[in-house]
Formats: structure tokens, sequence, C-alpha cells
């Protein structure tokens, strides 16, 4: 069972309209997160592909944005002195777990 959802970001492109529509979604769900927009995001994009592997253990390769970048604390230690956490990532908010507005990091 999910805890909830911390370090969020945002991997955007400067001016792309995917990009801003998921930074709106985030806005009005009132989701804390990190934005970090990029004019070209390939570097970016590469280094992401090396963070994630498929059922197969292959490399998930990013070739555009947006990226949702995030971590869900699945266990943690009463005292929070552990904590057991997932990295996961969406490429557009209708990928996010059900409970994603609910367990997010909130604006505070």
């Amino acid at each position: 069972m999910t805890v909830r959802y911390e370090n969020i970001h945002l991997h955007a492109k400067v001016g792309q309209a995917a990009s801003a529509q998921f930074r709106q979604w985030l806005d009005q769900n009132g989701i804390a997160y990190i934005n970090l927009d990029y004019a070209d995001p390939l570097d970016d994009l590469r280094a992401l592909s090396t963070w994630y592997r498929d059922d197969n253990d292959d490399p998930i390769i990013f070739t555009n944005s947006p990226v949702l970048t995030y971590d869900r604390v699945v266990w943690e230690a009463d005292d929070g002195s552990d904590k057991y956490v997932k990295s996961w990532y969406a490429t557009e908010s209708s990928d996010l777990p059900s409970d994603f507005t609910t367990l997010a990091e909130q604006v505070s």
C-alpha cells in the first residue's frame, strides 16, 4: 500500500503544449513538484532513459517530453528513520495511479 508520492519532478520542454498541459494539471491539483524546463531536453531524456527498465530488463527510452518522475513510498518506519521507496514515471497525467492526487505532496 502506498504511503505517499514524493520527489516529484516534471522534465519538460519550454514552449511545448504537452508540457504546459501537464504543468497545468499538477497546478490545478495542488501538487508540489519541481519543474525542470529545457529548451532542448535531449540530454535530460537520455539521462532519464538510464533510470527505468521494462519487464524484460531493457531500458525504457524516452524520446519526448514531458516526463514526470516521482517516488512511491510504500513503507515508512513510524519514527521516519527508514522507508522503502520505488521510483516511477509518467508521460501524461492519465498514466498516474488513481490515488496520486490524494497521496502526492501538496503545495503548502
